[in-house]
Protein backbone atom coordinates (compact mmCIF):
# COMPACT_ATOMS: atom_id res chain seq x y z
CA UNK A 1 0.00 0.00 0.00
CA UNK A 2 2.63 2.31 1.07
CA UNK A 3 4.46 1.62 -2.50
CA UNK A 4 1.02 2.57 -4.08
CA UNK A 5 1.12 6.20 -2.78
CA UNK A 6 4.69 6.99 -3.18
CA UNK A 7 4.30 6.00 -7.04
CA UNK A 8 0.90 8.13 -6.77
CA UNK A 9 3.22 11.31 -5.07
CA UNK A 10 6.04 11.07 -7.58
CA UNK A 11 4.03 10.79 -10.46
CA UNK A 12 1.96 13.77 -9.16
CA UNK A 13 4.95 15.86 -8.95
CA UNK A 14 6.47 14.33 -12.33
CA UNK A 15 3.08 16.14 -14.20
CA UNK A 16 2.85 19.29 -11.87
CA UNK A 17 6.62 20.09 -12.31
CA UNK A 18 6.37 19.27 -16.10
CA UNK A 19 3.53 21.34 -16.15
CA UNK A 20 5.73 24.57 -14.78
CA UNK A 21 8.49 23.74 -17.07
CA UNK A 22 6.41 23.36 -20.00
CA UNK A 23 5.24 27.36 -18.88
CA UNK A 24 8.73 27.94 -18.56
CA UNK A 25 9.69 26.83 -22.42
CA UNK A 26 11.17 24.27 -20.81
CA UNK A 27 11.98 20.17 -21.88
CA UNK A 28 7.81 18.63 -20.37
CA UNK A 29 9.46 15.20 -20.66
CA UNK A 30 12.80 15.72 -19.01
CA UNK A 31 11.34 17.66 -16.69
CA UNK A 32 8.57 15.15 -15.62
CA UNK A 33 11.34 11.86 -15.51
CA UNK A 34 13.49 14.32 -13.60
CA UNK A 35 10.62 14.63 -10.97
CA UNK A 36 9.46 11.28 -11.30
CA UNK A 37 13.08 10.02 -9.64
CA UNK A 38 13.84 12.94 -7.25
CA UNK A 39 10.21 13.77 -5.83
CA UNK A 40 10.14 17.34 -4.46
CA UNK A 41 13.20 18.57 -5.17
CA UNK A 42 13.08 18.53 -9.04
CA UNK A 43 9.93 20.85 -8.04
CA UNK A 44 12.13 23.37 -5.99
CA UNK A 45 14.72 23.42 -8.76
CA UNK A 46 11.98 24.48 -11.47
CA UNK A 47 10.48 26.97 -9.18
CA UNK A 48 13.73 28.79 -8.80
CA UNK A 49 15.05 28.78 -12.55
CA UNK A 50 14.25 31.25 -14.64
CA UNK A 51 12.15 30.97 -18.03
CA UNK A 52 13.73 30.50 -21.21
CA UNK A 53 13.12 33.04 -23.83
CA UNK A 54 12.32 31.68 -27.44
CA UNK A 55 15.06 33.69 -30.00
CA UNK A 56 13.48 33.71 -33.61
CA UNK A 57 16.13 34.06 -36.22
Amino acid sequence: MLTLILLIMFVIFGGLTGHIAASKNRNYVAWFVLACLTGPLALIVILIVPTVENKQV
